[in-house]
């Protein structure tokens, strides 16, 4: 069996026990990719199940259940998710912004931000490096996960957190990925699925449990990526609880009235 992990920072308080002890599960192989590439391999059937951008479910909800138990998220600042901008982001109205191609969610998220919450029709520009200092680069730019955290935004005053910018219009946190199996790996190979929720369920339980070794370990796996561990790990929230479900709902039906996602008429919990 396949399962992807996001090669971010932010993933891997769910898998870091996995990768100091790969027998732990047995059979199973792990993928790491950002999270446009896991979702390019869920929609393709490469991936069993993976951690896919909420933006990529309507895309396969007829083939995948999603875990009621993880999910990726923040209520309020979650420090990773950031645009970047050479002027306040009421003046957007006519520039360009740059948007990464690691993500689909929060492309979603600043173009509902942009068109629906501030009325601006910027120029979008996609492929764009984490900053270009060049003249010509864009007015402001999109960056997601590890990129976030480590580039140097000095050409870039104004900083926007976009889970802080959601929780301000809708009053909601922040689900940017959840975890999607394939429903034919369900059937098929119960007993792994459920061996791999515990597995991440007690990866989460032990970060949660000896928070200082953790940090720790997290520190040694992504030692290019320099910022406070403790607040970063603090602002991420892992547990798909109700006011999350709520959150993800939210983002679906707003991200279709605005015409940015195909309908999700329901979402299948597992």
């Amino acid at each position: 069996m396949r399962i992807g992990y996001i090669d971010y920072l932010n993933t891997y308080p769910l898998y870091w026990r996995i990768f100091e002890e790969p027998t732990c599960l047995p059979g199973v192989e792990v993928v790491r990719g950002t999270p446009a590439a896991l979702n390019r391999m869920m929609r393709s059937e490469a991936l069993h199940l993976s951690p896919v951008s909420a933006a990529c479910l309507p895309d396969i909800q007829d083939d995948v259940s999603i875990l009621s138990e993880f999910c990726l998220g923040a209520h309020g600042n979650v420090r990773s998710v950031l645009l970047l901008s050479r002027c306040p982001i009421e003046e957007l109205r006519d520039h360009t912004v740059g948007l990464t191609t690691a993500s689909e969610t929060a492309v979603v998220l600043l173009r509902y931000l942009l068109e629906r919450c501030y009325g601006h029709r910027p120029r979008y520009q996609r492929g764009v490096q984490p900053v270009d200092h060049r003249t010509n680069a864009p007015d402001a730019v999109l960056l997601i996960g590890n990129d976030a955290l480590m580039t140097d935004a000095s050409a870039y005053p104004h900083v926007y957190d976009l889970a802080t910018l959601w929780q301000e219009k809708t009053g909601l946190p922040m689900v940017f990925a959840v975890f999607a199996v394939r429903n034919d790996a369900l059937s098929s190979e119960p007993e792994t699925i459920s061996r791999i929720r515990r597995t991440l369920s007690d990866c989460l339980l032990a970060a949660r449990e000896d928070k200082a070794g953790f940090i720790a370990r997290a520190a040694q796996a992504y030692p290019s990526v320099r910022t406070d561990l403790n607040g970063y790990f603090d602002g991420m929230k892992y547990d798909l609880t109700a006011p999350f479900k709520e959150a993800l709902r939210t983002y679906f039906d707003r991200a279709f009235e605005a015409g940015l996602l195909p309908e999700m008429p329901k979402i299948s919990y597992v």
